[in-house]
């Protein structure tokens, strides 16, 4: 599965450019995010100026968005807890 993915990545990459979507990864131990390229583009951004935290990608999202945001995650974290 994982090399299914490393081969497909590029594909999922270019397909997101290209319809102009983003996409981004948390991984939650390290409170780490990770952008794709598009959504650099998106927020006017070089990678450089995003600090690459559950925090910073808060700071990016519109005020009235956030709650959906926050309650969106919950079952993510909660998944990851029982699983421990």
């Amino acid at each position: 599965m994982n090399e299914l993915l490393r081969r497909r990545g590029p594909l999922l990459a270019e397909a997101q450019r290209l319809a102009h979507l983003g996409s981004w990864e948390w991984d939650i131990p390290s409170n780490t995010v990770t952008w794709s390229e598009v959504l650099y583009r998106i927020f006017g951004l070089e990678p450089e100026e995003f600090g690459g935290t559950y925090q910073a990608f808060l700071e990016r999202i519109h005020p009235d968005d956030r709650a959906a945001i926050a309650a969106a995650r919950w079952p993510s974290v909660w998944r990851l807890h029982i699983q421990k």
